[in-house]
């Protein structure tokens, strides 16, 4: 009996790659949500940092001119910021 090297060995599974998506194979169930789900997680990402660096726009005087200052918020924003 031989055993197999593990380049002899089938390939079980099969990532996907660029070319099957241009080949115009259809797509199974699973590829469709995983592809809806990395969307939604890049544009949440996307709207994450916009907020935190308007924040730290706010802390560091950029945005929100004298009345805006991070010294003249109250003492609850000032934590929460913080």
């Amino acid at each position: 009996m031989s055993e197999l090297s593990p380049r002899e060995a089938p390939q079980r599974e099969r990532s996907v790659t660029a070319t099957d998506f241009r080949s115009g194979k259809p797509e199974s169930n699973d590829n469709v949500w995983t592809g809806r789900l990395v969307l939604f997680l890049r544009v949440m990402a996307v709207l994450s940092m916009g907020k935190g660096l308007y924040h730290w726009a706010q802390v560091t005087g950029f945005v929100g001119g004298e009345n805006g200052a991070f010294e003249n918020q109250t003492t609850a924003w000032q934590a929460a910021t913080i």
